[in-house]
């Protein structure tokens, strides 16, 4: 798949945590299920944000890359292997940055890579 390579906690504790908060006197049980929750809204909230630039966008996804390793990304599209030679029209290109900028807007940045190939996990 293509997408742009996401960190996980931040993900789920940082942008999870803005929506879905964990009271100091939860139970481990508690947390365990507002984690799952997190997870959940943020992704959703994310894919929902993210498809007004790229419509056909798949959505936050389990992946991994060499550089990344065991990451999550958000998919704009998946293929049975790597194009490596895929080249982003001048119009993607424009879509592209428009993901980034909402991407950086929300907090998340990107130490290893940015966009690129990875394999569904």
């Amino acid at each position: 798949m293509y997408g742009f390579a996401l960190d996980p906690v931040f993900l789920t504790h940082t942008y999870g945590g803005k929506f879905i908060p964990i009271p100091p006197d939860s139970t481990e049980q508690d947390i365990r299920t507002l984690t799952l929750k997190r997870t959940n809204y943020a992704t959703v909230n994310l894919t929902k944000e993210c498809k007004k630039v790229w419509p056909d966008v798949i959505g936050v996804v389990p992946g991994f890359s060499t550089l990344s390793k065991r990451t999550v990304v958000l998919a704009l599209f998946a293929c049975s292997r790597p194009n490596r030679g895929y080249i982003p029209t001048e119009e993607e290109r424009v879509q592209l940055d428009a993901l980034k900028e909402i991407l950086v807007r929300e907090g998340f940045s990107f130490p290893k890579e940015e966009l690129g190939w990875f394999v569904a996990t």
